[in-house]
């Protein structure tokens, strides 16, 4: 484990992988020096948001592109999905820029608002709505219940 190893066994030829000096004293060092637990605490604070947000968003677009009928729907989805093929490269500077107007800059909530919208979790959520029967919609519509009403119907089940 190069963990234990001390700094100057990291990089002997050939490599050794049993039988050196274990440095037990490298985890107390990395806990002391390194304030890892913030880190830690702040990566499962922005994975639970950024996640429940990308439900929330990608399941209210999905309903709309499978159970709701408006001119360009078709053109607009695939025009939403093709940016899954847009390299992240491309467009990382602009999302730079932009948040940095905005004040957001080196911030959580830039990475919670840039993340917040998943083309791919439309697509997979909107396969899922495919999947129930208009039917059962526009049964629904007649006995009254809104189109939010119908989408929360759905969704709870989940």
């Amino acid at each position: 484990m190069p963990s234990l190893k001390m700094n100057k066994d990291i990089f002997i030829i050939p490599y050794q992988w049993f039988g050196f000096e274990a440095r037990w004293q490298n985890y107390v060092d990395i806990w002391t020096k390194i304030p890892l637990a913030k880190y830690a605490l702040n990566t499962v604070k922005l994975t639970i948001i950024v996640t429940l947000l990308q439900i929330l968003t990608s399941s209210f677009a999905a309903y709309a592109f499978a159970k709701l009928q408006f001119k360009g729907r078709n053109v607009l989805f695939l025009a939403y999905i093709a940016t899954i093929a847009v390299p992240w490269q491309v467009y990382m500077v602009p999302q730079f820029i932009f948040m940095r107007r905005l004040g957001l800059a080196d911030t959580h909530l830039a990475i919670i608002i840039l993340q917040a919208f998943y083309a791919f979790g439309v697509f997979l959520m909107r396969q899922f709505y495919e999947g129930i029967p208009d039917s059962l919609c526009e049964a629904a519509r007649i006995d009254g219940m809104s189109e939010y009403k119908i989408y929360s119907t759905i969704m709870l089940p989940l």
